[in-house]
């Protein structure tokens, strides 16, 4: 719970342009999402300050997370981690409304978005991007271990 007031896509840029289109294309849906499901309300900001979730956000948070088991409690934090996104996380293994390669993205959008502007290094990013691959498809299957054999993830496009 601890890294809800820092979640990477409660953090949003105003500046340059082609990030906010990503945001609002990859971040903001999840937000609604996340909030939807929870009936919750995630503040924003575009401060470099932490914003501060409401106690009821955090509490209904934290309440979800009762419903996990052990093994998925210990996925989630990996998800979380490798996101740096309670949202993220949530949205990709409990929701399943991301594929891998979205969660991927969504969680990778300030590198990726600086890509595209000045090129990718070879041996760094690539691999980078590559390790959070396998951590969150490693995360899903430690996830959906307790899960019924009718829920799925989407792992590929």
């Amino acid at each position: 719970m601890r890294y809800l007031h820092t979640d990477t896509i409660l953090f949003q840029h105003d500046y340059p342009e082609a990030l906010v289109r990503q945001q609002q294309m990859h971040w903001d849906p999840v937000i609604e999402s996340v909030s939807r499901r929870l009936g919750v309300s995630f503040q924003t900001t575009t401060s470099l300050f932490s914003v501060q979730q409401a106690p009821e956000t955090l509490k209904q948070c934290e309440q979800t997370l009762f419903g996990f088991s052990g093994q998925q409690l210990a996925a989630f934090e990996k998800a979380v981690m490798e996101t740096k996104s309670f949202l993220l996380a949530f949205a990709f293994l409990e929701r399943h409304k991301l594929s891998l390669d979205e969660v991927v993205h969504a969680a990778r959008l300030e590198h990726v978005t600086q890509q595209e502007r000045w090129g990718t290094i070879e041996g760094t990013h690539d691999l980078d991007m590559q390790q959070t691959r396998r951590h969150l498809a490693a995360a899903a299957l430690c996830f959906l271990h307790d899960r019924p054999a009718s829920e799925t993830i989407q792992l590929q496009e």
